[in-house]
Parts: C-alpha cells; structure tokens; sequence
C-alpha cells in the first residue's frame, strides 16, 4: 500500500461503541467486513490502496487534536478524517452561557487544527470534518438518559456545526454532514419491527455519504431478529454522565452508528484542494 489515511477526533472515529474491532468508522472507512456489508465489498480504501493510522482516541476535546495527536502525524499522507468538538460541548451540558463559550473556544481550536495539519499534510491532502450529531433528533431530550432535556441544546448543537463547517471551507476541506445524516435516528426514533436497509444517500460536497451502512438497523431497528445496540450504549453513557456531572466533566461521545459514519466515500472523488 503507497497510500496513508489518518483518523484524528473523538470517539466518532474509533471502534470502541461501535460492536468491536474493525466496526468503527474509521476502520470501516479503510477496511470494509464484507461478511456484514457485501453491497460495499472492494469499496472500501484498502481496495483503493491505503494503509490506516487511528490517532483519534475515546474522550478527546478539540484541544486534544492539537495537543495530544497532530504531533504524530508524519510523513506523507493522502487522506485525514477529524471529528471533533462533540465533547466540548456536551462538557458542559445544560449551561447556555457556557455553552456560548465553548463554541467560541472551539472555532478558534479548530482554525488551529486545520491550519496545523494543512502546514504538516501539504496541499495535495484529502481533509474531512465532520459535523456533530443531535442525538435528541431537535427536541433537546434524551429518554431514559437520567438528564433533564437541554431546550437549547440542538440550537448550540447547529451553532458548533456552523463554526466546523466555516472553519472546513476555509482550509479545503471536505465536510460529511453527519448530523444531517443522522437526523431521524435519534433514540426516539425509528419502528422497532423495521430495518430500513438501504436509506437514502446524502450528499456533501463532492463525497457521498448514506445515512446509515447497509444492513445497519435504525436507531431502534432490528437486523437478523437482533435489537440494534445503540440505545443501550447511548443511554447507558447518558446515565453515566448524569451520574458523574457535579464532580467530572463530560469524558465520552456516544457513537451515533453501530456501523460507520463514513460510509459511501469514494477516495477518488474528492478534489483536490
């Protein structure tokens, strides 16, 4: 393999709440699991030529990125995917004026991770930032999550997104449009009796990215008489959050697919910035 992709970000980008090794994003991204998903059987970037580096780790703020994991990335490199700004914000869950703040610490933090892995990465570089995911589906309530809802939580939700979005088209970056894609998934949605295998695609910019992986269950969707594991996984790290709020801050995002948020991209498709 001749080509290099890096996955720098948050918990969106690892395998960790997504069923087990090889079933993150990331890892889809680069490695398809044929036996799971044949629709996408030599789509994935190991048929395209490219090795992975998963530098994104579980709990990692923006300041992260910059900190903890641009300093790794090395040599040359022909595709990065950042996810980030997710915990940020739900470390401070609830509290508007200092959700204000957040936002305002992200845009700048995210100017310096582009512009740092733009310096390291060259040009010629793939880059794609994803947006942040609404697990509330809008309504600022989340279930079964031991929280009380967040009225304004979607609203700074969309502002975050905003800043990521400006900050991409700045730099030349690629934006996936994960919480358009996951709009109608959240944990109040979705007919338990149905699986919905082939949603529709949606896209952003010149990438193409589905809704959910093929054969993936809605959010409360079933796939071989099996129900899907994502609530569980989210409510149970809602709960934890709730229980831990008054003396640690936020340390998790919850994955917002049991498969990949990447899926659909095509390597070759993406200009070149």
């Amino acid at each position: 393999m001749d080509k290099l992709y890096v996955a720098l970000g948050d918990s969106m980008s690892i395998d960790d709440y997504a069923g087990g090794a090889g079933r993150g994003a990331a890892s889809l991204l680069h490695r398809n699991r044929d036996a799971d998903f044949p629709d996408w059987a030599d789509r994935d970037l190991t048929a395209a030529g490219y090795a992975v580096r998963v530098l994104a780790r579980d709990g990692a703020l923006t300041a992260d990125v910059i900190e903890r994991q641009l300093p790794s990335v090395q040599g040359p490199v022909d595709l990065v995917t950042v996810t980030m700004g997710g915990n940020d914000l739900l470390s401070v869950y609830g509290d508007d004026s200092a959700a204000a703040a957040v936002v305002g610490r992200v845009e700048a933090q995210a100017e310096g991770v582009l512009v740092r892995l733009r310096r390291i990465v060259g040009r010629d570089c793939r880059i794609v930032v994803t947006t942040v995911y609404d697990p509330s589906d809008g309504t600022g309530a989340v279930p079964g999550s031991g929280l009380a809802s967040w009225g304004r939580g979607p609203h700074w939700i969309r502002t975050l997104n905003a800043v990521l979005i400006s900050a991409a088209g700045r730099h030349g970056a690629v934006v996936a449009d994960v919480h358009a894609a996951f709009h109608g998934h959240g944990v109040t949605a979705g007919d338990p009796a149905r699986s919905d295998a082939r949603p529709p695609i949606v896209t952003c910019g010149s990438a193409v990215w589905s809704n959910r992986t093929p054969g993936a269950p809605t959010t409360f969707g079933r796939r071989g008489g099996k129900l899907s594991p994502l609530l569980p996984r989210i409510l149970g790290w809602l709960r934890g959050r709730a229980a831990s709020r008054t003396t640690n801050p936020i340390q998790r995002t919850a994955s917002p697919t049991n498969t990949s948020c990447f899926r659909g991209f095509r390597p070759d498709s993406l200009p070149v910035p």
